[in-house]
């Protein structure tokens, strides 16, 4: 059965050590864990959106720049 992997690092975590969560379809089947795997990437949205609040209001912008509302 499949197994989905996910490692945050650098500015998405504190301290700056990685955090790697399993997400297996073993268990429950695919569609559960690709669900399990979204729910806990969730949970981690509130903390993103602070750091790109403290980073634009430092002046510091993605490579690319901010997406534009509504994109």
């Amino acid at each position: 059965m499949g197994r989905i992997s996910i490692t945050v690092s650098g500015s998405f975590v504190s301290p700056k050590d990685p955090v790697t969560q399993i997400f297996s379809a073993e268990y429950y089947g695919h569609a559960f864990a690709i669900g399990e795997a979204v729910k806990w990437l969730l949970k981690r949205l509130p903390d993103a959106i602070a750091n790109d609040h403290d980073a634009h209001g430092e002046d510091l912008a993605p490579a690319c720049g901010w997406p534009k509302r509504g994109v």
